[in-house]
């Protein structure tokens, strides 16, 4: 419209729409990319007790959504090979880490006391309370993953104690 006014000719926008159709793919696997190899390094070296629950549990839901759905559209597009490879990549790293989820969300909920770090303790047999240098990589090593249901409860005591 503004070209118009100056005497030039009109560029004609109508083959933006597909360019974004076409590019979103590309983005959303990239962002995903960056942000789960960014937030899973953090995750796993940063003080427990720092450990942002919510933006966890966020990120890994985004990932496994945005993950799966690119895997879709480039199986569905020709010479996508390699960019289907680094999607499928990154889709299986969401997906084991998924289990982990749960566990982590109880371990961090708002209303955890020693009470709660000590039932935890005597349900899986091994001493489970953050200390210095514990680490969700501390936790994960522990293999708690079997007590899931027994921590996800103490977990939810905690937080209706809060």
């Amino acid at each position: 419209m503004q070209e118009g006014l100056t005497g030039e000719e009109e560029t004609n926008y109508d083959g933006v729409k597909t360019i974004v159709s076409d590019f979103t793919p590309f983005f959303e696997l990239w962002t995903t990319v960056e942000t789960w190899e960014i937030s899973q390094k953090s995750w796993r070296t940063d003080d427990f007790e720092k450990l942002d629950a919510v933006y966890l549990e966020e990120t890994v839901d985004n990932a496994k959504k945005l993950s799966a759905k690119c895997m879709k559209v480039f199986r569905s597009k020709d010479n996508m090979g390699p960019i289907l490879k680094i999607a499928e990549a990154i889709n299986k790293k969401v997906n084991e880490f998924v289990p982990n989820v749960p566990i982590i969300m109880a371990l961090r909920t708002e209303g955890m006391k020693d009470r709660h770090w000590d039932a935890i303790s005597e349900k899986v047999g091994q001493v489970v309370k953050p200390y210095p240098g514990f680490t969700m990589k501390t936790l994960l090593d522990m293999n708690l993953n079997k007590y899931e249901d027994d921590i996800v409860d103490i977990g939810e005591k905690a937080s209706k104690q809060y």
